[in-house]
């Protein structure tokens, strides 16, 4: 199927993995990822993958041991979607004109820059508004 706009599989199971451990850490108790993988019928290892640029951005919290896995690093009502699509996949961009410091041939005559600008603010606004907690 061809899409001009696709959301990774790796955002979309992050944000699976959030909510699940929103749901699931509510006592404070970590979660492993086997837990997770089973309930939500998702690889283990493709989990792995994911939780570390989610523990490197703050949004979840390790420990090891018989009793160990992940909790979420605050409150799910202080976590937005955009944090959790920008620990994995990095800033939102529809067009790379539109990061700072970048340029084309056509940013002086360019027709649609500003229409991708006000998308991706719109985008970006929307993520940074929804809470985890509105997910779960």
């Amino acid at each position: 199927m061809k899409s001009l706009f696709r959301v990774p599989q790796r955002v979309h199971n992050a944000v699976i993995l959030m909510a699940d451990l929103a749901v699931n850490c509510r006592s404070g108790a970590f979660v492993s990822l086997t837990e997770v993988a089973e309930r939500q019928g998702l690889s283990r290892s493709f989990l792995e993958e994911i939780i570390a640029p989610l523990k490197s951005a703050g949004l979840v919290k390790a420990k090891r041991g018989a009793y160990g896995g992940y909790v979420l690093s605050r409150e799910s009502e202080k976590i937005t979607v955009r944090e959790i699509i920008e620990a994995i996949e990095g800033p939102v961009m529809f067009v790379e004109c539109l990061a700072a410091g970048h340029g084309c041939s056509l940013s002086g005559s360019c027709t649609s820059k500003r229409l991708w600008g006000r998308v991706q603010g719109k985008v970006a606004e929307a993520l940074e508004e929804m809470t985890l907690a509105e997910l779960v």
